[in-house]
C-alpha cells in the first residue's frame, strides 16, 4: 500500500501545483499565441529577403527586428511558466519543476539561438574592404537562424487547436497554399543568395534583363544590377523564376550561368516538381473528401428527378419535393450526433446530452430522471422533418410518441412551438387517439421517441418505473374523471339529445351509456325529482350485482372443490358446533380473498400501464 501511495505521489499530476504556472487556455494566452503566430509569419517572410537581397543597416527594419526579438525573448520566459500537456494522456501538468526540465531538455536551445542578434556582426564590419570579404558574406547566413523560430508554430497551434472551432478541410487547403507560397518564396531567396555568395563574374543576375534601367542607360548588359536595381525588383525576378520552376513551366528568360547555379537549379526543379505534385494530389483528395456531402446531395437529387420524371407528377409537387430534400440534406443528421456520443466517455456524454436536450426541463417526469436514463433515451431518439403547412397530427390519430422541436416552428393546440418545446407528453403515460391537431409553420425538425422505448428503458430503473407508473395512474384517473364529467354534463344539460360519439375519446361515450342505464335515457335521475327513483335503482342494481357475484363465486368454488377432490373451508356443521372457529375461518378466508383481489387489481393496472396482456 505504501509503494502504491509513493508511486501515485511521484506522478506529475499529483505533485504540487506551482503558484506561478499559467493555464495555456486562459484568454490572455490565446491572444498572446495569436500575436506570436503573426510574428512567426513576419520572420518567415522578411528574414530570407533581408539576408538574400538587402544589406544590414541601422534603419527602421533593424529596430523592428529588435522589437520582434524582444517579443520572442518574452515568449521564452513565459514558456517556463506555461503548463504543458502530458505526452501520455494529454492532461495539463502544472508542476513547475517538471515544466522547467521539459523545456530545458527540449526547445530551449533552439529558441535562444533564434533570438541572438546576428545583425550586429554585419553592422560592426560594415565598412570598406572588410565588408567585401567572402567570409563575412557567409556569416550573413547566421541571420537565417531566426527561421528556427518557425518550429514554435507547431507548439502554438496545438494550444490553439482546442480553443477554436476549426474546419479541418479548409485548414488543409490553407496549409497547402502556405506550403506552396513558402517554398516558392524561400527558393527565390536562395536563388538570389547564391548569386551573392558565389560573386562570380558571370551569374544569372548579370544576364537578367531589367529593361527600364537598361533603356535609361543606368545598367549595361553583363553589369551587376545590385546597387542600381532596387532589391524589391530583384526579388520579384527571383520569385518569378522560382514560380516557373515549381510549376514546371520554365520560360527560359532567367538562366543559370555557373556550375553552382546549374546544380542548384537541378535540385530546385526536382524539389519543385515533388512539391507541385504532392500539393496537386493532396488538394484533390481534400476537395473530394470535403465535397462528400455535396456529392451525396447531387446523387440523391438526380435519383429524385428521375423518379419525378417517371411518375409524371405535377409541377407544384415536384417543387415541394425538391425543397424538402434540399432542406433535409442541409441540416445535421441525428445518426451522426449519436455516433459521436457513442465515442465519448460517460461523463462527457452526459454533459453534452443535458446541454443539447433542453426538452428535459420541459417535462416534469424527466426532471427527476437519473442521467443514465436520459442518455439512454437520447441515444435511441429518432428524427423526422416536416415541410411547411404539413399536418403532424390530426384529431383521431393514434399516438404513442412524445415530440420535441429541434429546429423550426410548429403549432399545436393553438400554441406556437419553437426549438426546445415539446408536445404529446400525455401519450407517454397513456397511448391512444389525440383530440387535437399539430402542423408545421416552417420546415420543422422533430425529435421523438415512443412509449415502448421508455418502458424498455425503465426496466433497468425500478425506482423510476414505479414513479412513472404512479404518474401514469394519475393521468389515467384524470382522464377518466374528465370523461365522466363530460358525460354527466351532457346528459344533465341535453337529456335525451346528448350525444358524445363525435369526440375522439371513446370514454365519454362509455360513461354516457352507464349514466343512462342508472338515470334513464333522458337523465331524469340526475335531477332533483328523480332522486328517489335513482336511489331505488342503485339499491336494486347493488343487490343484483352482489347476489350474482356471490352466486357465481360459489359455483366456481364448488367446481374447483369437486375438481380437486378436497373439503370446503366452511362445513355446514361447524357453525352449529363451534361458532368461534367458524368466525375465525371466515375472517381468514376474507383476508385471503381480499389479498387475491388486490393482487389481481394490481396485475390489471400493470397490464394497462405497460400495454402488455
Amino acid at each position: 500500500h505504501e509503494a502504491v501511495t509513493r508511486a501515485v505521489h511521484q506522478h506529475a499530476h499529483f505533485k504540487e501545483r506551482g503558484p506561478l504556472v499559467i493555464n495555456p487556455r486562459a484568454w490572455y494566452m490565446r491572444n498572446w499565441d495569436v500575436v506570436t503566430m503573426l510574428l512567426l509569419f513576419y520572420t518567415a517572410v522578411v528574414t530570407p529577403v533581408e539576408v538574400a537581397f538587402m544589406s544590414t543597416k541601422l534603419n527602421v527594419l533593424f529596430f523592428i527586428n529588435r522589437g520582434v526579438d524582444t517579443c520572442f525573448l518574452v515568449d521564452i520566459v513565459l514558456t517556463f511558466f506555461v503548463a504543458i500537456p502530458d505526452p501520455s494522456d494529454g492532461l495539463l501538468l502544472f508542476h513547475h519543476p517538471t515544466i522547467i526540465r521539459s523545456y530545458l531538455r527540449g526547445w530551449f536551445v533552439l529558441d535562444v539561438v533564434s533570438i541572438l542578434p546576428f545583425d550586429l556582426v554585419s553592422i560592426i564590419f560594415n565598412n570598406g574592404a572588410v565588408s567585401k570579404l567572402k567570409i563575412l558574406r557567409v556569416l550573413r547566413l547566421l541571420k537565417l537562424m531566426k527561421l528556427l523560430r518557425i518550429f514554435r508554430a507547431a507548439r502554438i497551434f496545438q494550444r490553439l487547436e482546442t480553443q477554436y472551432t476549426i474546419d479541418y478541410s479548409a485548414l488543409e487547403l490553407v496549409k497547402f497554399g502556405i506550403l506552396a507560397l513558402t517554398c516558392s518564396h524561400w527558393m527565390a531567396c536562395a536563388w538570389g543568395l547564391l548569386a551573392d555568395l558565389e560573386d562570380a563574374k558571370h551569374n544569372w543576375l548579370k544576364y537578367t534583363t531589367f529593361n527600364s534601367f537598361t533603356e535609361n542607360g543606368l545598367l549595361e548588359e553583363g553589369q551587376d544590377p545590385r546597387g542600381v536595381v532596387p532589391p524589391l525588383e530583384i526579388y520579384v525576378a527571383a520569385l518569378y523564376w522560382s514560380a516557373m520552376t515549381m510549376s514546371t513551366i520554365g520560360y527560359g528568360d532567367i538562366l543559370p550561368s555557373t556550375l553552382a547555379e546549374r546544380v542548384f537549379v537541378s535540385v530546385a526543379m526536382l524539389f519543385g516538381a515533388f512539391i507541385y505534385g504532392y500539393i496537386i494530389g493532396a488538394v484533390s483528395n481534400v476537395i473530394s473528401t470535403r465535397n462528400q456531402r455535396t456529392n451525396k446531395f447531387y446523387q440523391l437529387m438526380s435519383e429524385l428527378n428521375a423518379f419525378l420524371k417517371e411518375g409524371k407528377f405535377k409541377h407544384d409537387l415536384r417543387i415541394r419535393l425538391r425543397e424538402y430534400f434540399k432542406y433535409c440534406l442541409s441540416g445535421a443528421d441525428v445518426s451522426t450526433h449519436t455516433a459521436l456520443l457513442k465515442q465519448m466517455s460517460p461523463a462527457l456524454r452526459g454533459e453534452i446530452t443535458l446541454s443539447m436536450n433542453t426538452w428535459i426541463t420541459k417535462v416534469e417526469f424527466f426532471k427527476q430522471c437519473p442521467e443514465a436514463l436520459v442518455i439512454q433515451l437520447t441515444m435511441n431518439i429518432n428524427q423526422q422533418t416536416y415541410p411547411p403547412q404539413e399536418k403532424i397530427l390530426v384529431p383521431g390519430d393514434w399516438c404513442n410518441k412524445m415530440y420535441m422541436v429541434r429546429k423550426g416552428i410548429a403549432i399545436c393546440r393553438q400554441k406556437i412551438l419553437v426549438t426546445g418545446n415539446v408536445f404529446c407528453v400525455e401519450c407517454l403515460y397513456k397511448e391512444g387517439k389525440v383530440a387535437y391537431s399539430a402542423h408545421a409553420v416552417t420546415f420543422v425538425d422533430l425529435y421523438y421517441f415512443d412509449r415502448t422505448l421508455l418502458l424498455e428503458s425503465l426496466y433497468y430503473f425500478p425506482d423510476m418505473k414505479r414513479h412513472f407508473q404512479l404518474l401514469s395512474l394519475k393521468r389515467v384517473f384524470h382522464d377518466e374523471v374528465c370523461a365522466y364529467a363530460k358525460a354527466y354534463t351532457a346528459l344533465l344539460s341535453k337529456g335525451a339529445e346528448a350525444d358524445l360519439t363525435d369526440f375522439m375519446d371513446e370514454r365519454p361515450s362509455h360513461f354516457l351509456k352507464k349514466l343512462r342505464i342508472l338515470n334513464g335515457h333522458d337523465g331524469a335521475g340526475l335531477r332533483a325529482e328523480g332522486d328517489g327513483e335513482n336511489r331505488a335503482k342503485e339499491q336494486a342494481a347493488t343487490i343484483i350485482q352482489r347476489r350474482f357475484r356471490g352466486y357465481t363465486a360459489r359455483l366456481l368454488v364448488r367446481a374447483k372443490v369437486a375438481e380437486e377432490g378436497c373439503t370446503g373451508v366452511f362445513d355446514k356443521h361447524i357453525r352449529k358446533m363451534d361458532p368461534n372457529m367458524y368466525v375465525a375461518r371466515a375472517i381468514d378466508v376474507f383476508h385471503h380473498r381480499t389479498g387475491v383481489s388486490l393482487h389481481l387489481l394490481h396485475q390489471k393496472v400493470d397490464s394497462l400501464l405497460s400495454g402488455e396482456p
